[in-house]
C-alpha cells in the first residue's frame, strides 16, 4: 500500500518455512539412524571382540574345571593366543606337580598301611598283655592277650576300671595320675584272681604318650604273668630260709664272703671265736687271719676262682680274746643273693 506520503511507507514481505522445516526433520532422522547403525555396529563389535578374547579363557576355565572334579589326565588345551600361553603352560606343570604329588602320598599311605598291618600283626602275636588308653582309662586299643587273658570281647570304648579286675583297676588308676604329672614310665607289679579260684601276678611297663602342648594324651602298659617267676622267688626264698636255719645250727664254722668281705656267718663261729655279727660282717677276712698266712690264703682264694679245685687246708684265725685257734677250711664257690660268693 502505498500513501499519499512516499515517506510513509509499510512493507510486509511473507515467507513459507515449511520446505526448510521438512529438509531439517529429514536430516535430522538421517543423522539418528546413522547414530543408531553406528551404536548397532559398535555393540556388534564389541560383541565380537569379546567373544574372540573370551574363547580361550572359556576354555581354560573349562579344562581348570574338568581338572578339579578328579581327572588330571586332562590337559590344559592350547588356544593358540600368545597372551595365555605361558598361563597354560603353567597350568600343565601344575598338574603334572600335583600328580606327582599325589603319587607319592599314595606309595607313602600303602606303605604306611603295610607297615600297620606288619605291627598290628606282631603286637596281636604277642604273649604279652598290650592295652591303650587316654588320659581318663578309655581302652583305645587291646591286643588278643590281653582280652583273652581278663576274658574280655573287643573292649576298645569301654573304661578300664569297668572290664579288668579291681586290683588292676586300682594300679592303673594310681600310676595314670603319676604319669600324668611326671610323664615317666613307671614299672609295677600286683595280684590278681584267676578264673580258677587263685591269685596270679602281673608285672606291667607303664609309659605317657604326650601331645605336642606337653601333656599326656594317652597310656600305654605292656604287662606280663609272671606266676611262674614269683613261686619260683618264693620257693628259693623258703630254701635259702631253710638253708640259714640249718646253717645257723651247724655246730661247724660257716662264713660266706665276696671278694673277702663277710656276708654270713653261723652263730657257732661268732660263739667259738668270741666275736658278734656286728664284729665281723662286711670285714675282711684277712683280718683275723695271721700275717704269715694271708698271701698263702690269698692265693688259695685266687686259684679256686678261677675254677681249680683246692683240697681242704690248716689256718690259724685270731680269737677276740687274743688267742689262736685252728681250723680246717674247706670251701666251695656258692651263689649268694644272686651274685658268686
Amino acid at each position: 500500500t502505498v500513501s499519499d506520503n512516499l515517506l510513509d511507507i509499510v512493507a510486509r514481505i511473507d515467507y513459507d518455512t515449511s520446505a526448510l522445516t521438512e529438509a531439517i526433520r529429514a536430516s535430522f532422522y538421517y543423522h539418528l539412524l546413522i547414530a543408531l547403525v553406528s551404536v548397532a555396529l559398535g555393540a556388534l563389535l564389541i560383541v565380537v571382540v569379546t567373544q574372540q578374547l573370551t574363547r580361550p579363557i572359556d576354555q581354560i576355565i573349562d579344562d581348570i574345571g574338568i581338572i578339579s572334579r578328579g581327572d588330571l589326565d586332562h590337559p590344559v588345551h592350547r588356544t593358540g593366543n600368545p597372551v595365555f600361553e605361558r598361563l597354560e603352560q603353567s597350568m600343565n606343570l601344575l598338574v603334572s606337580s600335583l600328580k606327582s604329588s599325589i603319587r607319592e602320598l599314595e606309595e607313602n599311605e600303602a606303605q604306611l598301611t603295610a607297615s600297620e598291618l606288619r605291627y598290628r600283626s606282631l603286637i596281636e602275636d604277642q604273649t604279652d598283655l598290650i592295652v591303650r588308653s587316654d588320659s581318663r582309662g578309655t581302652i583305645l586299643y587291646a591286643n588278643g592277650e590281653f582280652c583273652r587273658y581278663f576274658s574280655l570281647q573287643n573292649p576298645t570304648g569301654a573304661r578300664l576300671k569297668d572290664v579288668v579286675p579291681a586290683e588292676t583297676a586300682r594300679a592303673f588308676s594310681e600310676k595314670i595320675q603319676y604319669l600324668d604329672q611326671d610323664h615317666r614310665s613307671h614299672i609295677f607289679e600286683h595280684q590278681v584272681p584267676s578264673r580258677e579260684g587263685t591269685f596270679r601276678w602281673l608285672l606291667w611297663s607303664i609309659k605317657a604318650i604326650i601331645s605336642q602342648e606337653g601333656k599326656m594324651k594317652e597310656c600305654l602298659a605292656v604287662g606280663r604273668d609272671i606266676t611262674g617267676r614269683k613261686e619260683i622267688e618264693l620257693a628259693l626264698k623258703e630254701s635259702e630260709e631253710k638253708l640259714s636255719t640249718l646253717i645257723s645250727h651247724l655246730p661247724d664254722y660257716v662264713i660266706v664272703h665276696q671278694q673277702s668281705r663277710v656276708l654270713f656267718i653261723n652263730a657257732a663261729l661268732t660263739h667259738g671265736l668270741g666275736y658278734s655279727a656286728e664284729d665281723l660282717m662286711g670285714r675282711s677276712v684277712f683280718d683275723f687271719l695271721l700275717p704269715e698266712e694271708r698271701t698263702l690264703v690269698a692265693s688259695y682264694l685266687e686259684r679256686r676262682e678261677s675254677g681249680e679245685f683246692i683240697s681242704d687246708y690248716e689256718i690259724h684265725v685270731r680269737a677276740k680274746d687274743g688267742t689262736i685257734r685252728t681250723v680246717m677250711v674247706r670251701a666251695s664257690p656258692i651263689p649268694f643273693e644272686n651274685n658268686p660268693a
